[in-house]
């Protein structure tokens, strides 16, 4: 006999505000939960940016308990991650044109890194 027992990786939906609109210089706060309760530093949160007509590309990821950022080469410090509250947090300071957008959350399973929706209204 062979027995295949598969690991099960919870599921649960990436939740997003929907459009937020501001003025250049000021700040916002991105915020990222999960439907199935709080956002945890083992969620490792990542947050990917989509300039119109772009492509995506990864702008920062917490890790562990001290929300600790990890940025590619060329990533403004004016983009922070960080863990409040039991959601993620993407905050821009000194808002430029530049900065506009899509911001996608992502959250760590556990078993993959996968996206099962995201819910942005």
């Amino acid at each position: 006999f062979l027995i295949f027992v598969a690991d099960s990786v919870a599921q649960f939906t990436v939740i997003q505000e929907g459009t937020i609109t501001t003025s250049l210089g000021g700040s916002v706060r991105l915020p990222c939960s999960r439907s199935d309760g709080s956002v945890a530093a083992g969620n490792h949160p990542t947050w990917v940016y989509q300039a119109p007509g772009s492509v995506h590309k990864g702008v920062v990821s917490s890790n562990g308990n001290n929300n600790h950022n990890i940025k590619p080469p060329g990533i403004s410090d004016r983009l922070t991650g960080s863990i409040t509250g039991g959601s993620a947090v993407l905050s821009i300071i000194n808002l430029q044109a530049a900065d506009d957008g899509n911001y996608y959350c992502f959250l760590w399973t556990g078993g993959a890194c996968t996206v099962l929706k995201t819910d942005t209204q």
